[in-house]
């Protein structure tokens, strides 16, 4: 008794369990394990921490020194003796010098580049929203194509089902003499074709699951994932014209194009400034000096005010008037990139509208013909009971409808996967746009 449940206390660890994922949950893995987008929060960090410190433009630069030295004669006075006193005999002392410094430059530039700080924390918190978005919406598309794949998987077992459920039925006829030898071994093909097809349908479904599981950072050899999940797909109608005068402005490339042209204007700004604008700078120190053999110690103050007026600048085409020049062309460049990005996205919804429409068209036209091929089916398989068909005939009845199935699935998918772009497209909740229906 007490070995019974010893092993099987032993084997409890290594039984196999299966564990539930579904989409959100895949998500949540995916953005907390995503090394890329762990670097993007990084440098997210790293650009608020500057925008916290803005201040700092207006800091001075401060410095402290100390300095030691030592003086002897070699030959004369007695020679070396580093720690005799200045006043004896020698002509060794060892002297130091404690010093601080104090600078302040002040230019009309300061402003700006606080302001420059801001736009980069905009910049980098828009990059990485967007890389946020782009993961989320990779790691749909690869979750619902899993769905499909799984939802094949079971189409293909109720073929080979139907296969071998006719296999027997053309064999119990080959027996009565009602189907020849040739239609008995055709069907005894057709359900090995049927096994071939699922086992290849399983392992190209175990494959894209490997790859969700690298995608969300979970142990390939984890235990069996069981999704949880269905592709279920809802009419859209939209109005393109509608969707890019309320969505463009909001998408998070736009968005970036609009703070490249106002950083690109900055930049034209401070280029003028630093040009054409002088500066001032104010300087104070003090040090203190041990003195040496002939002089006292000493303990200087001194304060300094400077101002520099740039002139070369102000000269047409010169080297330092030609920066001036470039960022006023950059500043005209990031308003045109501005206009094709905009011009871009409107196209790229315009196309997703009408993908939609037309998958739709081949959803309707795929679910009638699984229809059909039922129905023939059926009346195929009444047909062949009686005599009345040739076990031909009833396998191309068969194949209709695995084929009409898969179909109808990959039109599904592929309207799904349109309707996700399009959501991406308008920076919005691909829920939100099915539930607006």
């Amino acid at each position: 008794m007490y070995i019974r449940v010893f092993i099987l206390f032993l084997c409890v660890p290594f039984m196999a369990y299966t564990e539930t994922l579904n989409l959100e949950q895949a998500v949540n893995r995916a953005i907390a394990s995503n090394i890329s987008l762990k670097k993007n929060a990084q440098d997210l960090s790293n650009a608020a921490f500057a925008q916290q410190n803005t201040w700092s433009q207006f800091f001075p630069l401060m410095s402290a020194s100390l300095r030691a030295g030592y003086q002897s004669n070699v030959f004369t006075n007695n020679g070396l003796q580093p720690f005799a006193p200045p006043s004896s005999e020698s002509s060794g002392a060892l002297s130091y010098t404690l010093s601080a410094t104090v600078n302040l430059q002040l230019t009309a530039d300061i402003p700006s580049a606080i302001q420059a700080i801001k736009y980069a924390y905009q910049n980098q918190l828009l990059t990485f929203e967007s890389a946020r978005r782009q993961l989320e919406l990779q790691v749909t598309v690869a979750f619902y194509g899993l769905i499909a794949q799984r939802d094949h998987i079971r189409s293909v077992e109720n073929n080979l089902n139907l296969a071998r459920r006719q296999e027997e039925r053309t064999r119990t006829a080959f027996q009565n003499g009602l189907a020849s030898q040739m239609d008995a071994r055709q069907s005894e093909l057709n359900v090995r074709q049927a096994e071939l097809n699922l086992s290849s349908a399983r392992s190209t479904y175990q494959a894209s699951l490997r790859s969700l599981l690298a995608l969300i950072g979970v142990n390939t050899h984890s235990p069996d994932i069981n999704l949880e999940g269905a592709i279920t797909v809802t009419k859209i109608n939209v109005d393109p014209e509608q969707l890019i005068q309320r969505y463009i402005p909001s998408r998070p490339d736009i968005q970036q194009r609009i703070v490249a042209v106002e950083q690109q204007e900055l930049t034209a700004r401070r280029q003028t400034i630093n040009s054409y604008a002088p500066s001032l700078s104010v300087g104070w120190g003090m040090a203190f000096n041990s003195g040496s053999q002939d002089k006292q110690p000493t303990d200087p103050f001194s304060i300094s005010v400077g101002v520099t007026i740039p002139i070369s600048s102000w000269i047409p085409g010169s080297k330092e008037n030609q920066p001036i020049y470039s960022a006023r062309v950059n500043v005209e460049k990031a308003k045109l990139d501005l206009q094709e990005a905009e011009q871009q996205a409107a196209a790229e919804i315009r196309s997703l509208a009408a993908e939609l429409n037309t998958l739709w068209e081949q959803i309707e036209l795929a679910r009638l013909q699984v229809g059909i091929a039922q129905e023939t089916y059926t009346l195929r398989e009444q047909a062949f009971r009686v005599g009345a068909a040739e076990a031909l005939i009833l396998e191309n009845a068969r194949q209709a409808i695995a084929d009409a199935e898969y179909q109808q699935l990959q039109y599904e998918l592929n309207y799904l996967n349109a309707t996700l772009r399009l959501a991406s497209a308008i920076n919005g909740d691909w829920h939100a746009l099915v539930g607006n229906q």
